[in-house]
């Protein structure tokens, strides 16, 4: 991948590729096309090439095409600036009960969404949704965010994750760059972190360049006061841009469902292995709020509010497979709150 442009190698030369919206497949793209409309790729691993699916049926080795092997053209450019996608996990394709589910809008439950649970569905649900499971969908979406640090983040990258009705198209722009597994005891850092052993965590599946967005924080509008104990762990304030996983605040929230709602944090823990305090360092990630306008239905009416959108950047390049973490910045308070 070049300037967000996804390149693989044909028998004869190099092409540029994009996925097909409607099929989730790979097509030969122009560079002038915004969705790619030339013929459907496979790639064959017998010769390491990418080739047209006609030829791939023909020779009765037909294969669902994924992002694996890959590459940058070559333009004489530094490795820098390359992102390599051979590095990357096959990806399952969404079954039809998936395909459904990223449709249908149900009540929510915070019985459904603990500790250790996880649905890839949740991943092609609009972001802000209400408690009935419609999108609360966003019409202003801020341009620029400037940090304490000095730092500027745009919004360009996250308005494909926004994407109305988008579903199995913006759920493989996830599960193209992250992947959702268990917590297992190889991948304990600290003595601590024993206790997160079956629990979730989420790996980069591919690598990931510094400053590249993975996501948004994405699940069920909650305001602060019907927030059930066992829902603050994946609750985060969307009242304004602090930047601060919430606990107990007032405002509203998001109860996250998706798979960036499952990235793990690092903590300072006591001698008997409990969580006392957020660390200072281990983070790879940046979570950066951008002002949005939304518009929540009040029966079948549109009520236009603003919220803190969460957007997720890498800080440093990641190779594939290392897991992911951020800073929750959890308070003192909090701390204690949560672990008692």
């Amino acid at each position: 991948m070049f300037k967000d442009r996804l390149y693989v190698d044909l028998p004869d030369g190099v092409l540029q590729i994009g996925v097909d919206p409607q099929t989730g497949r790979y097509r030969a793209k122009k560079p002038s096309e915004r969705i790619p409309s030339g013929p459907e790729l496979v790639f064959d691993p017998v010769s390491k090439f990418w080739v047209p699916s006609t030829l791939k049926r023909a020779s009765g080795q037909a294969e669902a095409a994924t992002n694996k092997s890959t590459r940058e053209p070559d333009t004489g450019r530094s490795d820098d600036e390359f992102e390599l996608a051979s590095e990357s996990m096959p990806i399952a394709h969404f079954t039809e009960r998936e395909l459904v589910g990223m449709r249908r809008e149900e009540h929510y439950s915070a019985d459904t969404n603990t500790l250790g649970s996880y649905d890839r569905v949740n991943n092609g649900k609009y972001p802000f949704r209400d408690r009935f499971g419609r999108p609360v969908r966003i019409r202003k979406l801020e341009r620029e965010v400037v940090l304490e640090s000095g730092e500027r983040y745009t919004s360009e990258q996250i308005k494909p994750y926004i994407k109305f009705q988008g579903y199995e198209q913006v759920a493989r722009l996830y599960e193209e760059k992250l992947q959702w597994r268990r917590f297992t005891e190889a991948d304990v850092k600290v003595p601590g972190e024993a206790a997160l052993i079956g629990q979730s965590m989420v790996v980069a599946n591919r690598r990931i360049a510094n400053g590249e967005l993975i996501g948004v924080y994405g699940g069920t509008l909650r305001p602060g006061r019907f927030l059930q104990p066992n829902e603050l762990t994946f609750a985060m304030s969307v009242s304004d841009n602090t930047l601060k996983a919430s606990v107990a605040i007032p405002g509203m929230h998001v109860a996250g469902d998706n798979i960036i709602s499952r990235i793990n944090t690092c903590f300072i823990y006591d001698a008997a292995g409990k969580p006392i305090a957020q660390a200072r360092d281990g983070y790879n990630l940046q979570v950066v709020g951008f002002t949005v306008e939304a518009d929540l239905l009040m029966g079948d009416k549109p009520n236009r509010n603003k919220y803190s959108l969460n957007a997720f950047f890498a800080t440093q390049d990641i190779a594939a497979g290392t897991e992911l973490r951020w800073d929750y910045n959890y308070s003192d308070e909090a701390m204690k709150l949560l672990f008692p």
